[in-house]
């Protein structure tokens, strides 16, 4: 939608948006695996930007989050250089915005929800079954 709706009257602003978005899922995977994304998000964002997001220690995909609302209430007022966005595609990309949000804060569950025993030991068993009865199936 930013290249739809925002590049026509603002391009840095709209290219800035996607390459938060670029940015989003290496960070959100980062986040989850506990990997280091600094390189990704110094090779992507401008050098001002990536300072900020490297400074947000604890949850950068809350922040660029946060950042990319910014945009686009920044691209919604508009300026004396580009129109203002219009409301409604205003409101579908928070919508989408909101979206992201969930799938952070659903990841952020299940990283932080630990396995029940029974549930590794069943799984366990099950690949060794698995694992015991598959050469004979290979076989006939």
């Amino acid at each position: 939608m930013a290249c739809a709706y925002v590049a026509p009257t603002n391009g840095p602003l709209a290219l800035l948006m996607c390459r938060y978005l670029v940015v989003f899922p290496w960070c959100l995977k980062g986040r989850l695996r506990g990997e280091d994304d600094e390189e990704v998000i110094r090779t992507v964002l401008p050098p001002q930007e990536a300072e900020w997001l490297l400074k947000q220690e604890a949850e950068r995909p809350v922040a660029i989050l946060s950042r990319i609302r910014c945009l686009i209430y920044l691209a919604q007022t508009g300026n004396e250089v580009s129109l203002p966005l219009p409301m409604s595609t205003h409101l579908h990309m928070g919508n989408r915005l909101h979206d992201l949000e969930t799938v952070v804060g659903t990841c952020n569950r299940i990283l932080g929800s630990p396995i029940p025993p029974t549930f590794s030991r069943m799984t366990s068993r099950l690949i060794c079954l698995y694992l015991l009865v598959f050469p004979f199936a290979l076989l006939g």
